[in-house]
């Protein structure tokens, strides 16, 4: 396990993930926490690790990537058009 790690996984912290995944299925209830070959699913738990390691968006608008551009150049935030705040536009925040 510790040479497929190496080859398949580099940049990734192997003891911290281990933990990680150690820690979601121990406390998984059911049949969630029950798997039929444990090396295959640490397998793959490493794999999405190191896909998301080499990909910072992941396909998800989370509150880490919504702001990125994704091929788009209509971004006001990267075009410095969204000047105003929230604040802005609240009656009586003016002060």
């Amino acid at each position: 396990m510790k040479e497929w790690f190496r080859i398949n996984c580099p940049g990734i912290n192997g003891p911290r993930e281990t933990e990680k995944f150690c820690n979601h299925f121990r406390s998984a209830p059911g049949r969630k926490g029950v798997k039929l070959d444990w090396v295959a699913t640490w397998r793959n738990w490493m794999l999405t690790a190191a896909e998301r390691n080499n990909s910072p968006v992941t396909g998800r608008a989370t509150g880490a990537n919504r702001h990125l551009n994704h091929g788009r150049d209509d971004n006001p935030f990267r075009t410095g058009a969204a000047s105003a705040t929230y604040a802005s536009h609240t009656p009586g925040a003016e002060q």
